[in-house]
């Protein structure tokens, strides 16, 4: 399976464009927890805790999306949503962190 991904650093505060999601990563959560977005959306998860985290996604029990192993404080991991369905989204490193996105057509 192919994931499409990029890491980058991008300031806190910045504006999502058209076709762009954030969700942080802050207090050891996903906010916001659930996200409904369209197919072709990308996804930018910010991490604005003190400690690292990892972001992993599981489509109908098979990984959609993995980041690096690390995600660290202000750094920005970007996934493209490429059909339609349900994702769970976690932490490699946190057990405790999860969400949910719902991708629709």
């Amino acid at each position: 399976m192919l994931a499409v991904f990029a890491v980058c650093i991008a300031p806190l505060g910045a504006d999502a464009g058209e076709g762009i999601s954030v969700v942080a990563i802050e207090n050891f959560a996903f906010d916001p927890p659930f996200l409904e977005v369209k197919v072709g959306t990308r996804i930018e998860f910010v991490n604005r805790d003190q400690v690292p985290h990892s972001v992993i996604g599981v489509r109908q029990g098979e990984e959609a999306f993995r980041s690096p192993e690390q995600i660290d404080t202000d750094e920005v991991y970007s996934v493209v949503m490429d059909r339609p369905g349900e994702v769970a989204i976690g932490c490699g490193l946190h057990a405790r962190i999860s969400g949910k996105i719902i991708v629709a057509r």
